[in-house]
């Protein structure tokens, strides 16, 4: 059995920050979709194209706001977490794993 006992630190946090930042953009989609569709809703109820304006550039805004906070909110608390486990692994001798 090896054990993981110390991690990169930055090499965690950026990984974890693409991660996070592809599903920003996935979640960015979702609401986009769900925005546009609410937008059509409120202009075709209200007969005024402003409701579907406002929720497109809302939808747009989300497509590109979300990945950037997740990708800087997963960095720091991933990098927290690996700052946490790298003191906690000297104590308990880390996590064992077995490769082939």
């Amino acid at each position: 059995m090896k054990k993981i006992t110390k991690v990169g630190v930055m090499s965690v946090a950026l990984t974890a920050a693409g991660v996070y930042a592809i599903v920003g953009l996935l979640y960015g989609l979702l609401y986009f979709v769900f925005l546009m569709v609410f937008g059509a809703a409120i202009s075709a109820a209200s007969g005024s194209a402003a409701g579907a304006g406002m929720m497109g550039v809302a939808g747009i805004a989300m497509v590109v706001i979300l990945p950037i906070f997740f990708a800087v909110m997963g960095f720091i608390v991933t990098g927290i977490m690996a700052l946490i486990y790298n003191l906690i692994a000297k104590y308990t001798g880390g996590i064992s794993y077995e490769s082939a």
